[in-house]
């Protein structure tokens, strides 16, 4: 799954809920297009942080795949990303409080995985109520943690034979020197 559409995916489970315009953070949409800051209320999710959750499984297990003759290495990841999902001006805080409870619905469940994703985790909801230029703008925050499986298929090839070249030494001298072949069998 690239970055978009990761961030589609997301989009497209926290938007229609919250029923306001949502953009990416860094004034670009989804597709890198830049935008204007949008009428209050309005909505501004950003993808904080993206981690993978230990070694991939697979790792190093080549399988011969019989049409092909190739070794293939398959590897799967799970990954989380932190979305921070902040909504701007009159009823911020609700607004988060109800898509923290939708998310949790089988509903919201299913669209998430239809779109690949998973919402593993959901933090609380965080009054960032603050003083502009303009008065006071009523500002809240949520954050979600997004799981999703990546998996890669590659051609390492193989070893077709090894051979080591061994010396024997004691102290200074050495003792004998031999050779050690291995030829793999595919």
């Amino acid at each position: 799954m690239t970055r978009v559409e990761l961030e589609d995916a997301v989009r497209g489970l926290v938007q229609p809920r919250l029923g306001l315009t949502t953009i990416w953070a860094h004034g670009t949409t989804a597709t890198g297009v830049a935008v204007a800051r949008p009428d209050t209320p309005h909505a501004i999710l950003n993808l904080v942080s993206d981690v993978a959750d230990g070694l991939p499984d697979g790792s190093g297990d080549a399988v011969l795949d019989v049409d092909s003759g190739d070794y293939l290495e398959r590897l799967t990841e799970d990954r989380y990303a932190r979305v921070s999902v902040r909504v701007f001006g009159p009823g911020a805080w609700d607004s988060l409080q109800d898509l923290r409870l939708y998310l949790q619905t089988a509903t919201a469940q299913g669209l998430a995985d239809a779109a690949g994703i998973g919402v593993a985790g959901i933090g609380d909801v965080t009054d960032l109520t603050a003083l502009d230029g303009a008065g006071w703008e009523e500002v809240s925050a949520l954050d979600l943690r997004i799981h999703r499986r990546e998996s890669i298929e590659t051609d390492e090839g193989y070893m077709e034979s090894v051979e080591v070249d061994l010396t024997y030494e004691s102290g200074d001298v050495t003792v004998a020197t031999d050779t050690v072949s291995v030829d793999a069998t595919p």
